[in-house]
């Protein structure tokens, strides 16, 4: 989702070529009408430390209200630090013509379905389990990222889940001291710990 927002805020609205999206199985690629904006480099670009410029402020102020993106111009850092928790995926982006062209490619992992002398049959299952509770925590974890402040129910609501186990998330993270509780108990929310 940050990738197609980053393409509507950051296009060129005076060329009349299209966003262009193309899927593939081990690839997907965003083509934006417009270089890059406001002397911005391909070179600092991939850096954490370059001046971001904004070619549409209105559309950019729309989404920020949305609360669908929470700053300016932090949208590549974020993007790379995500694709760094895979580590099969690359980023890789070029100007490209009158636009800019942006393609996260990544490796199928290779893993054994075989059975060994090491391993029972309640690995799978256990396995299962844990890697949906890590990616329920994982998606909260970004919500308080993103919406610093939310409330356990919104937390609720916006994973479809039950209350009882957002709260298990909430004090597994609170326990990992990766976020905090602030305010009175009805009105306050969580927020994550820097």
């Amino acid at each position: 989702m940050g990738r197609k927002l980053c393409a509507i805020i950051h296009r060129d609205y005076t060329s009349p070529v299209d966003i262009q999206i193309k899927i593939f199985d081990q690839s997907i690629s965003f083509f934006n009408p417009g270089k890059l904006f406001g002397n911005l480099t391909i070179e600092e670009l991939s850096t954490d430390t370059y001046q971001s410029h904004m070619r549409n402020k209105l559309i950019a102020e729309a989404f920020y209200l949305t609360k669908d993106i929470e700053k300016y111009g932090s949208g590549y850092i974020r993007i790379r630090k995500e694709i760094l928790s895979y580590p099969t995926m690359t980023m890789k982006y070029k100007e490209v013509g009158s636009g800019f062209l942006v393609e996260l490619q990544y490796e199928k992992q290779k893993i054994s379905t075989k059975p060994t002398d090491h391993v029972t049959e309640n690995v799978g299952v256990n396995v299962g389990v844990n890697v949906g509770v890590n990616v329920g925590v994982n998606t909260l974890l970004k919500l308080v990222e993103d919406y610093p402040g939310i409330k356990s129910a919104e937390l609720r609501e916006k994973l479809n889940v039950s209350q009882r186990t957002v709260e298990r998330w909430l004090k597994y993270l609170r326990d990992e001291q990766k976020i905090v509780f602030k305010g009175a108990f009805k009105t306050g929310g969580y927020w994550l710990i820097k």
